[in-house]
């Protein structure tokens, strides 16, 4: 006599040729079951819902989903134009090989300046944003609303303006990842 009366199968060497199985079906209709495909992969269907029981994927209960690493390489394309006159301007040009998405710009001068920054089809680029910076906030770091979509034949120009009263350096660096 078994000292639990247990209703687990007893299975030996010589019975191994018995399989248990399971089957997961909906309460209500039995017949509703999870399928097992030719790789012995289950399928399963699933609704998402909240703690009220609001379905998630629509509308007004959206899913977030934040990326974690990007598989693509990252641009960090950087520019220094020494010793600008007064009043002159320096241009960084950017072309992506294969495509890009544009992130953001940062921008940086020690004294007054001005920086124009123009994105389209090479040769014909279109003025977009203007940006000046002061001797009390020397850099500007700006994140686009929107990623800048950039195709192997455009062109990002970031014209760069000496505002001081001298000669100084200019920066800039545009952030972005390769097209796929």
């Amino acid at each position: 006599m078994a000292d639990i009366d247990s209703g687990l199968p007893v299975r030996s060497v010589q019975d191994v040729d018995e399989r248990l199985q399971s089957k997961i079906v909906d309460f209500t209709t039995p017949s509703q079951g999870m399928e097992v495909d030719a790789d012995n992969d289950a399928h399963v269907k699933a609704k998402l819902r909240d703690d009220s029981g609001a379905a998630f994927g629509v509308e007004s209960n959206p899913i977030y989903v934040t990326p974690t690493d990007n598989p693509q390489d990252e641009i960090h394309d950087f520019d220094v134009a020494t010793a600008i006159a007064k009043d002159a301007s320096a241009d960084h040009s950017y072309s992506p090989a294969a495509g890009a998405k544009i992130k953001s710009v940062h921008l940086s001068a020690s004294g007054h300046a001005k920086f124009e920054i123009s994105f389209g089809v090479t040769a014909s680029e279109v003025l977009k944003y203007v940006y000046f910076n002061s001797t009390a906030k020397p850099s500007e770091e700006f994140t686009f609303p929107a990623p800048i979509t950039l195709a192997s034949t455009d062109t990002m120009i970031i014209t760069k303006t000496n505002l001081d009263n001298q000669a100084q350096d200019l920066y800039s660096t545009i952030n972005g990842d390769e097209a796929p």
